[in-house]
């Protein structure tokens, strides 16, 4: 984006952000109270990462930032069309909210949310017309991006839901990753920028409780529209002059972690599809890390990835030296903790 282009996107963007950010703190606030009042509480299990019984919905407050953010936008001229399928496909997730009050919804309930909330997508949105590799060009899809681009955003949404588990976790997630694609987006000059802003927002104003110790959770319904806005982004960005492998370089972290441990449980001949405690932060957490440590680190990462693909969409040849860092610094620690767990396992023979 043009040096005269940024004075008129703030003015534009900001209000909306801070709109956001408000309305999520405001409803987040509310939801707490309520759920106080009513005891809608997530109590303890076998695999949680929490000892005492916590409020949970949080994710209404997400959703309501996001979507005051967007009805803000949904006015001014030149804003991404790409705001219609958001709102579409956040309005198909919100029946999660019932899962949200201890009254679990199955799986192949959840997977058909999942599948409505896609198909407002490639409905309203782009798809993955042609998908750019590193090093490998454009590969372009044909009648495949229909499909492609509907396991993505399922995917994704599946990704964040799966690593919303401690305290923090998925909102500073959410911040770094929401400010990077943001950032990325403008420099393409894509108009979709507005909305990794919005969603940074939204999280943000939910941090404020949720920062840990926390005082509510996130819930289903919060960790798979911030899926879906991902997901949808990095689509986006590729029609827009952003290559979709920078976009998911951007989500790394969490991609990187849940792809390793489903493909470690794979390997052990563990039923993917169970419920588990496996993923790389929580094994952390049994280690006695803190929840505002793994956030921290989870942060660190975040900043590496987005630089490198910044640095790299601007032409930069350092930017793959950023993007290699924060890679070799997650399977350098996948790689310390498959250590230490042998050599628990040695001591416990």
């Amino acid at each position: 984006m043009g040096a005269t282009d940024i004075p008129s996107a703030v003015r534009l963007w900001l209000p909306a952000a801070v709109a956001a950010l408000a309305v999520s703190a405001l409803v987040t606030g509310g939801v707490l109270a309520a759920a106080r009042r009513w005891q809608v509480l997530d109590r303890p299990n076998a695999r949680s990462a929490h000892r005492d019984p916590t409020p949970t919905l949080g994710g209404i407050g997400v959703l309501a930032g996001l979507w005051c953010g967007l009805a803000l936008l949904a006015g001014t001229a030149g804003v991404a069309l790409e705001w219609r399928a958001l709102a579409a496909g956040t309005v198909a997730l919100s029946p999660l909210i019932v899962d949200d009050l201890r009254r679990p919804l199955r799986v192949s309930q959840k997977l058909i949310l999942q599948l409505l909330a896609a198909a407002a997508w490639l409905a309203l949105g782009p798809r993955l017309e042609i998908v750019s590799l590193p090093w490998l060009g454009s590969l372009p899809l044909g009648w495949w991006s229909w499909p492609v681009t509907g396991l993505w955003l399922v995917g994704v949404m599946n990704v964040f839901n799966f690593m919303d588990g401690i305290d923090g976790l998925t909102a500073t997630q959410t911040i770094a990753c929401g400010l990077g694609l943001a950032l990325a987006l403008a420099a393409a000059q894509s108009p979709a920028a507005p909305l990794g802003l919005l969603i940074a927002a939204a999280a943000a104003g939910f941090l404020v409780f949720n920062r840990p110790p926390a005082r509510i959770f996130m819930g289903d319904v919060g960790a798979h529209a911030i899926g879906l806005v991902m997901g949808g982004l990095a689509v986006a960005g590729q029609g827009h002059g952003l290559p979709f492998w920078l976009a998911a370089a951007i989500l790394g972290t969490y991609l990187f972690d849940t792809t390793y441990t489903l493909a470690r449980r794979a390997l052990r001949r563990e039923n993917v599809l169970q419920a588990h405690s496996q993923h790389l932060y929580q094994r952390l957490t049994r280690r006695g890390w803190s929840h505002g440590r793994i956030d921290a680190l989870v942060l660190a990462l975040d900043a590496g990835l987005v630089a490198g693909a910044i640095l790299v969409g601007e032409g930069r040849p350092a930017g793959y030296l950023w993007l290699a860092g924060a890679a070799s610094c997650l399977a350098g620690g996948a790689a310390w903790l498959e250590h230490l767990d042998r050599r628990d396992r040695g001591r416990a023979r």
